[in-house]
């Protein structure tokens, strides 16, 4: 069961998690403010743009695999679409090390709390609860199966993890126990901000990076820098009004 704090809140799937800390690389570029705030993208241009490279890599053997004529173009194919997913495993891979960095450190405080939170069962029947910064930095995690191994047979499983950036000043400061900050703006209204939005993202290619929710939000606290913008207000202009040809279509192309 989730306590009535978390009841609501929405959890990041792996997915989303990876899709988060790889936009989040592609917007500290331009964003020096917050260079100190995360981890560095180790001489990359981004891990965003590296990720959707790979996502290209194996669409691309895809294909030549479903249109091989002969035994050996599918083969060198098939060979081809298994580095690519290699390559795609070993980038997901760094981002989920990143991760672990992230909740080792805890929540950081800027103009608002910032970071990953993450819950769990220390035991299968019981309910969530905080895990410790030391744990992370002391144990063992199983992305897959969510499951946080320590000594002594010891293990956190049914792993949710929060994303502070997503929730308004004052439930970031509730969630991790702490006074509230940044709380006399105004929230910005939903219509000036779906205005602002679609004015936007017209005429953006459908492969910018700008499209992004990371950018979008953080494009959206620099145009109205006296109100305080939700990013969930900004997840829902994505999910119900971003034009339908902008919307990205996430996942591992499979094996054709």
């Amino acid at each position: 069961m989730k306590g009535l704090l978390l009841t609501g809140l929405h959890f990041l799937s792996n997915d989303e998690l990876l899709d988060r800390l790889a936009q989040d690389h592609h917007a500290i570029i331009n964003n020096p403010d917050v260079l100190l705030l995360k981890p560095a993208s180790q001489g990359r241009a981004s891990w965003a743009e590296l990720r959707a490279v790979n996502l290209r890599d194996l669409e691309t053997a895809g294909k030549e695999i479903k249109l091989a004529k002969t035994e050996a173009e599918a083969q060198g194919a098939t060979l081809r679409w298994k580095e690519y997913s290699q390559a795609y495993d070993g980038t997901n891979n760094t981002l989920f090390r990143i991760a672990e960095r992230q909740l080792a450190q805890g929540p950081l405080l800027a103009d608002r709390y910032l970071g990953l939170l993450a819950y769990g069962r220390p035991k299968p029947d019981a309910n969530l609860d905080r895990i410790p910064e030391t744990h992370w930095a002391a144990g063992t995690m199983d992305w897959q199966r969510r499951q946080l191994r320590m000594d002594h047979n010891e293990m956190w499983s049914g792993i949710e993890i929060l994303n502070l950036s997503d929730l308004s000043p004052e439930i970031a400061a509730a969630v991790i126990g702490r006074q509230p900050i940044d709380v006399d703006r105004p929230t910005i209204s939903r219509a000036g901000l779906d205005e602002f939005l679609r004015s936007h993202v017209t005429g953006l290619p459908p492969e910018s990076q700008d499209l992004s929710e990371s950018r979008l939000w953080e494009r959206a606290q620099y145009e109205f820098p006296g109100h305080k913008v939700p990013r969930e207000l900004v997840r829902d202009w994505i999910k119900n009004e971003m034009p339908a040809h902008l919307r990205k279509k996430p996942g591992r192309p499979p094996m054709r």
